[in-house]
Order: C-alpha cells, then structure tokens, then sequence
C-alpha cells in the first residue's frame, strides 16, 4: 500500500544531489547552460525512448488506454512534461502513470536554475514558494484548487525536495558524532509510516508523504555523513548499480506490470504479483543496459567539463 513511497524518497534525493553537485554554481550566472543541459538530458532523452514507443501503441491499439489518451493536447503534455497533480488529487490522465513526478522534477529544476542564475533571486523564489504551499489550504478557494496546475504548485510534495536541499547542506555545514543515529531514526520514521499508511490509514491527506520525506531526508543525512567520516562502508556494486538503473526500472516498471497481467492472467492472482515484480523491475535493468546507459554516455561525452567529487552513494544515484 505504501509503495508510492519510493517517490517521495526519490524526490528528497534530488534535492539532496542537486544541491550537492551544483552549491559552488550557486550566483554563477555563466554555468547556467551547462546545469540545464545536463539535467534536461538527464530526464528527457530516455523518457521519450519510453513514450514514443508507448503513444504509439495507444494510436494504434485505442482500447489498451484510458478515455482521451489520444488527443493531441494530451500527447504534447505528456512529450513536454507540463504540469500535472498527483494522481487520485484530481481527474488527470497521463499516458504513462509515473510521468507526474517528473514533472515535479523538471520545476525543481527550474528553480534551482534561478538560483544558480541569482542567488538574490533564487532565495526569494524558494522562501516564496515554501509561504504559497504552507498558506494554500487557507487561502486557495476551491475553484482554483482543482485546476491541476493549481495543484500542481501548491504540493506538499514540492517541500520534499526542499527537505533534500537541507540534508545537502547539513552534510557540508555540520558534523555529527554519531550518524548511525540519523540513519536508524530515518528507517524508523520512514518504517512507521509506512506501517501507518498500510494497516491505519492509506493517505490521509497530501500532506501525509511528508512523513516518509522526514524520514528520508534523516537516513540520507545519516548515511551520507557516514560515508564521508569513514564509518558507513561504500555500497555495495549490486546495489550501485541497481541505483543506477533506478530511472529505467521507474520509467519502464508501469507498462511491463501491464504485459505481465496480460500474457499471466490465466495464473492465480498471488502468482501473478509475485512474478510480475521481479519481471518488470529486470525490464527495467534490460532497457537500461541497452538504452538508457548508451544514450546517456553519447550525450554526456558532447559535454564539457567534469562534475565535482562526491562520495561514491550519490554519484551511482544519478538522479
């Protein structure tokens, strides 16, 4: 029940990575292209390898998506990433479920690029959109609260990454002693919630990821303060590598749980949702290895420039 989770974690991290890698671009107006260019590679390129192939097959095969899945203002959202709500918040269809949160992504983006533009300016829009997010409920009426835009800005969500941001410069700012504590209460924090949200109440409300952010947000600190102190040991290989491979497995995951409910339909249903997990997560390992790893070398040997050092946990989650 908990599994949209992993976004919320995502979202922190982020935050966490961008402002990590990017801090010494803060107020340096000249490194501003390189920033978008290498985000936008980043996210684009391999989403339309999984877009162009999926709109497609909903021309062809109607009957496979939902209603208005084919018209052409909804196909030119979805190739451009507008603004969408999270699902269930308002009606919102998408031709690829995960597609929502990047566009999450993509707004962060853009806000840290008016940081790394001015950072005047960019403190500003931050402590700007925080106020508009923590006052909306008191003062957005409904007819403007469920427009998907309107949604869209005022998120709870939108504080994830702002909570990754945090840990970021926690990490650079201040030492702890002690990191396996921020780890452990991390885990618990992110572990209650989950339970919470499983067996008591699925989503209360859209402030409720907040919870799993906390959570988050605190393990990160934690491991990665760790890692830098020498405390924590380096990941392991397989599971670097499975975080590299993060973005395939997510972008791929919705459609291959979709063919494996289809050619799996005549097993019972528990050995269906076995199956289909491990499957569509090595979907995701196969179209990374074979699409999105070379592509995204291509792009990048186009680039100029080094990123800086980090430590070996954030460098493999290329988020």
């Amino acid at each position: 029940m908990a599994g949209y989770s992993g976004v919320d974690f995502f979202f922190v991290l982020s935050g966490f990575i961008i402002c990590y890698t990017h801090t010494r671009d803060i107020g340096q107006p000249d490194r501003l292209g390189r920033y978008l260019k290498r985000r936008l590679t980043r996210i684009f390129p391999t989403y339309w390898a999984v877009l162009i192939p999926l709109t497609a097959l909903l021309l062809v095969a109607p009957s496979l998506s939902g209603a208005g899945k084919q018209s052409p203002w909804l196909i030119f959202q979805s190739f451009v990433l507008w603004p969408q709500a999270p699902p269930g918040d308002v009606p919102n269809p998408v031709i690829l479920g995960v597609s929502w949160s990047l566009t999450y992504e993509i707004a962060f983006y853009g806000a840290f690029a008016v940081l790394i533009f001015s950072r005047r300016v960019g403190v500003f829009l931050f402590a700007l959109w925080s106020a508009l997010i923590l006052a909306a409920p008191f003062i957005i009426p409904a007819s403007l609260d469920a427009i998907p835009e309107m949604r869209f800005v005022t998120s709870p969500r939108i504080l994830e990454f702002f909570l990754g941001m945090l840990a970021a410069v926690c990490v650079m700012r201040l030492r702890a002693h002690r990191p396996h504590l921020f780890v452990a209460a991390g885990i618990l924090v992110f572990a209650w919630a989950g339970w919470r949200d499983t067996f008591i109440a699925h989503h209360p409300n859209s402030w409720w990821t907040l919870t799993f952010a906390t959570g988050a947000a605190l393990a990160l600190y934690g491991f990665t303060l760790g890692e830098v102190s020498g405390k924590i040991s380096h990941a392991p290989q397989w599971l670097a590598f499975l975080g590299a491979a993060s973005y395939s497995i997510y972008l791929v995951h919705y459609p291959a749980l979709r063919l494996c409910g289809i050619l799996l339909h005549r097993l019972p249903v528990g050995a269906v949702y076995w199956l289909s997990m491990p499957l569509a997560a090595l979907a995701g390992i196969c179209f990374h290895l074979a699409i999105e790893r070379p592509l995204t070398r291509a792009l990048r040997q186009r680039s100029s420039g080094r990123i800086p050092h980090i430590p070996y946990i954030r460098f493999h989650f290329t988020r």
